[in-house]
């Protein structure tokens, strides 16, 4: 039986729990944004309390806070967790929040938040300098509906933003039946010719989309036709 989004969510974010609960605070990740283990930690964290927060809210919430001095980063961060994992079951999924983009539904942070914790998950288990495969406790279709929700998303609001992209570009998960076309004006068609196409899991798909990966370089992705194209869309501030 395919799991439901909460209960993913459930599962990854025990699983950052889990590598917090073990993870020394002042490693060093293989995270340009938090590359201090703390710093990651308490980001997270504060993502938990800041998505209560936002439930019912009608304007962007203040930052949520961080763990009081001589409180214990690891157990601060479980209980913020439980308090996120509790809440979010507790309501309904059409219970009005604010978002990244404004006012909309709980449900966006279902969805969100399983990514947002997903790579984090990866960034904590680079603190002993290798490079982990996506997290095994999302499914290769949760990590393929990762890469549309990346778009749907971030693409959607920096779209107008980018570079056109040189070529047509197809990402292509061989482990499920998704795929994903970009133009070089950034639209999202159904069919057209690729100039350009990436090949690889769902999960390391998603990792090149978070800005985890380099296609180009990483033996995990199997890539064809124009490298301007997929260097282009590597280097594209999507994400912002």
């Amino acid at each position: 039986m395919t799991s439901s989004r909460l209960d993913d969510l459930a599962a990854i974010s025990a699983a950052a729990v889990a590598e917090v609960a073990v993870v020394d605070p002042t490693a060093v990740l293989n995270c340009a944004g938090w590359p201090v283990t703390s710093d990651l930690i308490v980001h997270l964290g504060r993502h938990f309390g800041w998505v209560i927060a936002a439930i019912g809210a009608d304007e962007r919430p203040s930052a949520a806070s961080a763990p009081s001095e001589g409180t214990a980063i690891s157990e601060w961060f479980a209980l913020e967790r439980d308090r996120f994992i509790e809440t979010l079951f507790r309501m309904s999924a059409d219970t009005a929040c604010w978002t990244i983009t404004g006012p909309g539904i709980l449900e966006f942070w279902h969805r969100r938040s399983t990514f947002e914790i997903a790579r984090h998950v990866w960034d904590l288990r680079t603190a002993d300098g290798v490079r982990p495969p996506a997290p095994p406790e999302l499914s290769a279709e949760r990590y393929a509906d990762g890469v549309t929700e990346h778009f749907d998303v971030f693409l959607a609001r920096s779209r107008s933003t980018l570079e056109p992209l040189p070529g047509t570009l197809r990402l292509l998960a061989n482990d499920t039946a998704a795929s994903w076309i970009l133009t070089p004006d950034w639209s999202r068609p159904a069919h057209a010719e690729a100039d350009a196409v990436i090949e690889a899991p769902a999960g390391e798909l998603a990792l090149l989309c978070w800005e985890r990966a380099d296609a180009l370089t990483d033996e995990r992705f199997s890539v064809a036709g124009l490298t301007d194209v997929i260097r282009a869309f590597r280097d594209a501030p999507i994400h912002r």
